[in-house]
């Protein structure tokens, strides 16, 4: 596969802000089943000129600092994120890109790799991507669900 960062790079360099976190059912694009990180997602992915990906997500939780029933509990805040040059290529599925993860949490480990569909649009003047992890993941119920996050540029 050809890097496309020469033809598609410029478009997604930049700060993003998550606007939409959703799990859409694979077999039904239209069923939601879920929204992990709430009505307002916290993250941000950063795009440098040269093609390295910085990205962060923080989900909220509530938690006891103790296990004494009179402890009050504290907010806790669950921070995900990997960081790492990315390469664009287009498939028969579409544009997407991959990312091989120089420093991540537990979840991205070091020296693999990350892949996301992408597709990018402008509307009202402003820029918009859409960013859904390569693979589904089975749910408790025994569905299988896929990633969508929304991003608006912002700068």
């Amino acid at each position: 596969m050809a890097d496309l960062w020469k033809t598609h790079g410029s478009a997604v360099v930049g700060l993003w802000k998550c606007i939409s976190f959703e799990i859409q059912d694979v077999n039904d694009a239209k069923q939601i089943l879920g929204y992990p990180m709430g009505s307002d997602p916290l993250a941000r992915v950063q795009v440098s000129p040269s093609g390295y990906l910085s990205a962060h997500l923080a989900t909220p939780k509530t938690a006891s600092a103790s296990k004494d029933s009179d402890t009050v509990p504290v907010a806790e805040t669950v921070l995900t994120g990997y960081c790492g040059y990315l390469t664009m290529f287009k498939d028969a599925e579409g544009l997407g890109w991959k990312t091989k993860v120089d420093i991540g949490s537990d979840r991205h480990p070091v020296g693999g790799f990350e892949e996301r569909r992408l597709r990018y649009w402008e509307e009202g003047g402003k820029n918009f991507m859409e960013l859904s992890p390569a693979r589904e993941f089975p749910l408790p119920d025994g569905k299988m669900g896929k990633g969508v996050l929304i991003w608006e540029k912002i700068e």
